[in-house]
């Protein structure tokens, strides 16, 4: 009797109708429309995009996915295979070079990513009462969204960071049913793959998906026989990590040794403190908070057991997202740039505050307001920010840049600048979180220095040409047939282990140093500058290369082959 007053209940307070498309589809075209918009005021290609186009060259050129040609010691210094390979694939396909074309992929992933969000706002199930307000509420995620400082610089870059976004938006959406619907099972572990192929963490992905699997086995809505295939896109993982044995001699890639010293928690809640302070993201919790009682109810309707068994792929989902975001907030600290490892997280927090409020309030004008609330209050800190960042254009300005906000918000709102301030005050000396603004008038700088690719190519690999440099994204790919020792050790083996000096201060992913006459053993003969090559003559053979990496990696306590 319980049972099923709970089932007629549940009939009555969540219904869901096939959304009327037409004003569904004007809804998509604005946002579209307002991502383009969006893209377009904050494009920028970042240094470090120049570091996969590096390795996208010189598979072009024959050599493989390495750094520098052989007889240097191959390094996986790139941040993502998938992106790397995709970005070959474009090139060798329509001509198009990497630094023209990635920014348009980019805007690609990331409209598909809304794209897969409204389906979700237009299809989710809701209480009987918001059928009217879907669409006006679905129209505050995506305004929130497309409005988003986080979400519009990240659709740029020529990192791959809009591809991972968009796998993860179909895995998410795909996890949600995973568990009762075999179709979207297949979405779950294909999305999971192409994630654990995209960046490392992805395998964390990979992991939930599996474990998910084998939750369907013990719980018998799956037998093992009908499980097991649905696993199989998972083998791509065992492939690749094998590929990166072979070809590099390591299971992880070179930038983990470059970057990671060991847990950095005091860097990694500010730099989340500071990303919830930007985005309101007090707001949603409030919404979340608010939520807990329906979903006591809900639990106490069906019992625990059986509302976790309902919901398990969502449970499985959840965590999952929580484990990656306490990764990169307690152990890595944060990120060097601007709130990158948060992106993904942007539609998804306006849309569980909007599925959030739904639950809890009955009238659904009171929901429309609060969520309402809640974009105006996403605004002031990174718009603030933007206006009076944007007019700075030099390197002399943007270095270490700290724009304080507290002062040009209305006066509600100043504690919070001021708390945001702060933050950023502790955070951005210590490279973590650099914004957008300086990344871009960083390359432009160096755009304007360095040579064009073509003169740069003159200078070929037959010569040994040697250089070095901290950020050598750009001017690896300028010269493409010089061996460009990177000092910071992204992409050299020798300088991502060798320690930093006793009672250095932290600083993100930039605290390697090469050990003490290791640049000095390539006799560095390339300088480019002033957008010309200078360069000096002298005798540097293959057996001198090797010779320096394998007497240094010895002194630095690790063997080269």
């Amino acid at each position: 009797m319980h049972e099923g007053a709970a089932r007629d209940e549940g009939a009555t307070e969540t219904k869901h109708t096939a959304p009327a498309w037409g004003p569904w589809g004007i809804l998509a075209a604005l946002t579209a429309a307002g991502t383009w918009v969006g893209w377009k005021a904050f494009w920028f290609l970042c240094d470090d995009a120049y570091i996969t186009f590096r390795y996208v060259s010189n598979a072009m050129l024959g050599r493989g996915l390495v750094w520098n040609p052989a007889p240097f010691v191959p390094v996986e210094g790139y941040t993502s295979f998938l992106w790397t390979v995709f970005l070959l694939g474009v090139w060798k396909v329509t001509g198009l070079e990497p630094p023209a074309i990635a920014n348009t992929l980019s805007l690609g992933f990331g409209l598909v990513t809304l794209g897969l969000v409204i389906y979700t706002l237009a299809t989710v199930r809701l209480p009987a009462a918001y059928e009217r307000a879907r669409l006006p509420l679905a129209a505050l995620v995506l305004l929130a969204t497309v409005t988003n400082r986080t979400f519009l610089a990240w659709l740029s870059s020529g990192l791959e960071t809009a591809m991972f976004n968009c796998f993860i938006t179909v895995w998410l959406i795909t996890m949600a049913r995973a568990h009762t619907d075999r179709r979207a099972l297949w979405g779950a572990t294909v999305s999971a793959a192409l994630l654990a192929l995209t960046r490392p963490d992805g395998e964390l992905f990979a992991g939930a998906t599996a474990a998910l699997v084998a939750a369907t086995v013990y719980l018998r809505r799956n037998t093992l026989r009908e499980a097991l295939p649905t696993l199989a896109p998972l083998l791509v993982i065992p492939a690749h990590l094998t590929f990166r044995w072979v070809t590099y001699h390591e299971l992880v890639p070179n930038t983990y040794f470059a970057k990671h010293l060991g847990a950095w928690p005091e860097a990694g809640v500010r730099y989340f403190a500071a990303f919830a302070l930007e985005y309101a993201v007090w707001v949603w919790a409030l919404a979340l908070a608010a939520a807990v009682r329906p979903l006591r109810e809900a639990v106490r309707a069906v019992g625990a057991r059986p509302f976790v068994e309902r919901h398990l792929g969502v449970i499985v989902a959840v965590s999952a997202l929580l484990a990656q975001v306490a990764y990169y907030t307690l152990i890595i600290g944060g990120d060097h740039f601007e709130f990158r490892v948060y992106s993904h997280l942007v539609p998804w927090i306006f849309a569980t505050a909007a599925l959030a409020l739904a639950s809890r309030m009955k009238r659904p004008t009171e929901a429309l307001a609060v969520m309402g609330l809640f974009v105006a209050l996403s605004w002031p800190i990174p718009w603030v920010h933007w206006v009076k960042s944007r007019t700075l254009t030099t390197r002399e300005q943007t270095h270490y840049m700290v724009v304080r906000v507290a002062d040009d918000l209305p006066l509600p709102l100043r504690p919070f600048g001021l708390a945001w301030d702060s933050l950023e005050a502790w955070l951005l000396p210590r490279l973590d979180g650099t914004r957008h603004q300086e990344h871009k008038v960083f390359i432009s700088a160096l755009l304007d220095e360095f040579p064009t690719r073509e003169e740069g190519a003159r200078v070929p690999w037959s010569d040994r040409g040697t250089t070095m440099g901290g950020a050598v994204g750009l001017v690896a790919w300028v010269l493409p047939n010089v061996a460009v020792i990177d000092s910071l050790g992204l992409n050299d083996r020798v300088v991502a282990h060798n320690p930093p000096e006793p009672g250095h201060q932290r600083v993100m992913a930039h605290e390697r140093r090469a050990p003490p006459g290791y640049l000095e053993c390539f006799q560095l003969n390339v300088l480019p500058g002033a957008r010309r090559i200078y360069g000096t003559h002298r005798h540097f053979t293959d057996d001198d290369i090797r010779n320096c990496e394998r007497t240094y990696a010895r002194r630095v306590g690790i063997e080269v082959r």
